[in-house]
């Protein structure tokens, strides 16, 4: 049976019940985060950005409810979500495609990262007219993309054992140097960002060039 998947931004808490029952969905998306780093689920509250438990259980009338655990490892979290995305009917062979290389930032097309190169800081470019936002490298050409003495890592990706178990990419200098760190998106604020550029000036003066 094929699926119909609605999309919509809403507001935490502030969802139409009735705009939700005419868009008739066959499932309900959304997230549950863990109470601590242990991972602690808390069932007396409502999942991600439903107002209740009330308003949880009226959805739940209109649509079964999954809840993808955000938390802990980001490559687990990629897994839930292409475990979902699979048993929703994703075409196995695009989803290698997707998850099966390294996706390099365009500092100019985000804001952070834009706003940091303007004030000096140097990050990786090697295809800077390529497409939108992010340059796209198969393992297989993962090479050319060691050029950096610090590795910033998503947390919703690989991280740095995961790396090292990549044949083309593990003797990246910084890799093996143990120069990679969690990259934190930060509030657009000038108290916050002022905050980000503190801790990436701290990354930066306890690395060294390789």
């Amino acid at each position: 049976m094929a699926l119909t998947l609605t999309m919509a931004l809403v507001g935490a808490g502030e969802i139409n019940l009735e705009t939700i029952a005419q868009a008739q969905p066959d499932l309900i998306v959304t997230a549950i985060y863990p109470t601590d780093r242990a991972g602690t689920l808390d069932s007396t509250q409502p999942y991600y950005g439903f107002k209740d438990l009330e308003q949880q259980e009226k959805l739940a009338a209109i649509a079964p409810i999954v809840a993808i655990k955000v938390g802990g490892m980001g490559i687990e979290v990629i897994e839930s979500n292409t475990k979902l995305a699979l048993a929703l009917g994703a075409d196995q062979a695009k989803v290698d495609a997707d998850a099966d290389g390294i996706y390099l930032v365009k500092p100019e097309d985000e804001p952070e990262t834009q706003l940091h190169k303007s004030l000096g800081l140097k990050y990786t470019e090697l295809n800077p007219d390529g497409d939108y936002y992010w340059d796209i490298y198969s393992w297989e050409n993962a090479g050319k993309v060691k050029s950096g003495d610090v590795i910033l890592l998503s947390n919703e990706g690989f991280q740095q054992a995961d790396l090292l178990k990549q044949a083309t990419f593990a003797d990246d200098p910084a890799l093996v140097a143990g120069q990679v760190h969690e990259r934190r998106v930060t509030p657009l604020g000038y108290s916050s960002q002022a905050k980000s550029l503190d801790h990436i000036a701290g990354i930066l003066s306890s690395s060294k060039d390789v």
